[in-house]
């Protein structure tokens, strides 16, 4: 499982397209929906590369996987595909109630909750702090050029989703009730239906993780490491069971490596 910004690839190896990675943002992706997808292959014991290198993003959305010379755009997408390519389904053993439930909790967080993080990276006082961490490599008129187009891409986006039309304090109450809703029916268990990951736990990383890891301080990471400890627990937990590799992931600067070619 291999970190290849601009490397080309054969057919046969499967690529999950993401968003590079940066030093100063200690987690693999700073996309949820990228984070989900990374760590449903390596739950799946899928082998894979990553490429990072953002050529054509505007014709490509992140996530997405390149095998047998098909590309899928989307966790959405890419995961079915996953598990049809590989004969794998995490959610194999569950109930129908619990694929019912399952799907709910993935759909919550991936539609809904992940969009709050986004609000409190690009529309927040946090946000002038969040450019400087995503683009320190930039000088600082690059800096202020490139945040501000991110910046009105996010916003637009944000009001088109809905999440853009609602005050700061009522944003926040979203993320809260959500976190709360996902921590209660965690309960105590290592996992959000025993002791086995599924999708929906893949999925409530790439958010937890985004929040605990590269949030500090914000209302969603007060919430988890003050109220609700079990989803920090769950993060760990899957931070140490999938990613023994994780110290050296997180160092894998590629949005500096790919800035300096």
């Amino acid at each position: 499982m291999a970190d290849n910004s601009s490397k080309m690839f054969d057919s046969k190896t499967l690529v999950l397209r993401i968003f590079p990675r940066f030093a100063k943002l200690p987690v693999p992706s700073i996309s949820p929906s990228c984070l989900k997808l990374e760590t449903y292959a390596r739950m799946a014991n899928i082998q894979y590369h990553v490429n990072t290198a953002c050529e054509n993003i505007d014709k490509v959305n992140m996530p997405a996987i390149e095998y047998d010379d098909k590309v899928a755009v989307h966790s959405a997408r890419c995961i079915p595909y996953l598990n049809e390519r590989y004969g794998v389904e995490l959610d194999r053993d569950l109930s129908e109630e619990q694929k019912a439930t399952a799907t709910t909790i993935t759909a919550m967080l991936d539609e809904h909750t992940s969009w709050t993080l986004h609000y409190h990276r690009w529309c927040s006082d946090y946000a002038k702090q969040y450019k400087d961490e995503l683009m320190y490599g930039l000088n600082s008129i690059f800096r202020k050029i490139a945040f501000c187009v991110f910046k009105s891409d996010a916003q637009k986006k944000l009001e088109a989703q809905g999440i853009g039309r609602h005050t700061e304090a009522e944003v926040y109450s979203l993320a809260e009730r959500d976190l709360r809703a996902v921590s209660t029916l965690l309960g105590d268990k290592p996992y959000l239906f025993g002791d086995r990951p599924v999708e929906a736990d893949a999925s409530l990383f790439g958010i937890v993780a985004n929040v605990i890891w590269t949030m500090q301080g914000s209302p969603q990471e007060k919430l988890v490491s003050g109220e609700l400890p079990n989803l920090a627990d769950h993060a760990q937990r899957i931070k140490k069971e999938f990613y023994p590799d994780w110290d050296e992931v997180i160092k894998s600067d590629t949005f500096e490596s790919g800035k300096k070619k």
